[in-house]
């Protein structure tokens, strides 16, 4: 729970993390968020292409296999904004985040 503490969580983060897994809840942890993706993707880079990076007839230049024009859907999670916390809560091996 000390740990907890000096990560910044609130007192009642810290208790429910010694007894189960805190699942992100909006307000508490932002939530990951969406990042469209839509291009011409080479199967055998596993990469977009720009056009430029393409032969002609959107061609990978090194597998010389057509690339597939794809459009998916990434989440990303803003980790970065939380590296002090849990650098801190990391030795504790007590806080557990579930995504649910």
């Amino acid at each position: 729970m000390r740990c907890l503490r000096r990560a910044g969580l609130p007192d009642s983060a810290a208790a429910q993390a010694d007894r189960r897994p805190v699942p992100a809840q909006r307000g508490a942890l932002p939530l990951p968020y969406p990042y469209p993706r839509a291009g011409w993707y080479c199967v055998g880079c596993e990469q977009y292409k720009d056009d430029g990076e393409m032969a002609p007839g959107h061609v990978c230049p090194l597998h010389r296999a057509p690339c597939e024009e794809r459009r998916e859907e990434n989440y990303f999670f803003a980790l970065s904004r939380y590296q002090r916390q849990i650098e801190v809560l990391r030795p504790c091996h007590r806080a557990r985040v579930r995504v649910g």
